[in-house]
Parts: C-alpha cells; sequence; structure tokens
C-alpha cells in the first residue's frame, strides 16, 4: 500500500549509487550529507530524482518536482502518482553539508 511505496521512495532517496552490489543504479549519484558543491545544481538533482523514482514500476507520474537550494542544504518538493491510490507528497532535504 501507500506505507511501502513512502518506504521505497525514502530507501532510493537515502541511497548512494554503487553502495548496492546487486543493483549498482539504485539510489543518486550523490551522498545524502555531503557539502553542496558547484557540480549539484537544482536541475541535476530534479532529474536524477525525476529518473530514480520513475524506475519504480509503481510509480505511474511525477506530477511536480521542485528542488531549492538553500545555502549548504538541498530541498526537494515532489508529487507523486503511484499506479493505484492517492497522490504522495514527498518535502524532504536531499543532502546538508556535514
Amino acid at each position: 500500500g501507500t506505507a511501502n511505496i513512502e518506504q521505497a521512495i525514502r530507501n532510493r532517496l537515502l541511497t548512494t549509487q554503487g553502495e548496492s552490489a546487486m543493483f549498482p543504479g539504485y539510489g543518486l549519484p550523490f551522498t545524502p550529507g555531503d557539502p553542496i558543491t558547484a557540480q549539484i545544481s537544482a536541475t541535476y538533482v530534479a532529474s536524477h530524482l525525476s529518473h530514480q523514482l520513475r524506475r519504480d514500476p509503481r510509480v505511474h507520474d511525477i506530477t511536480e518536482i521542485v528542488v531549492t537550494l538553500d545555502g549548504d542544504t538541498v530541498y526537494a518538493s515532489m508529487a507523486i502518482e503511484p499506479t493505484a491510490g492517492a497522490k504522495i507528497p514527498v518535502i524532504a532535504p536531499i543532502t546538508t553539508a556535514a
């Protein structure tokens, strides 16, 4: 149900690519907790969020992704439409400086 897909989304957003030997493309290409660098932009983050979320067969559509850079923190707000059930709003800090 909804709790399962919410957990799957959370796991995907908190996993760094390469962390899982069986699924090397699973997760984001930056590590939550890393400082923001010039290489990480709002567009870069939004692109990778969209790509990762669309890889889950339970995600029908992502109707909104807004990424905001605030100092050393990246915030993402997403509206995810699952294949079954109501839209799932997701608001999360993606990465912060250690």
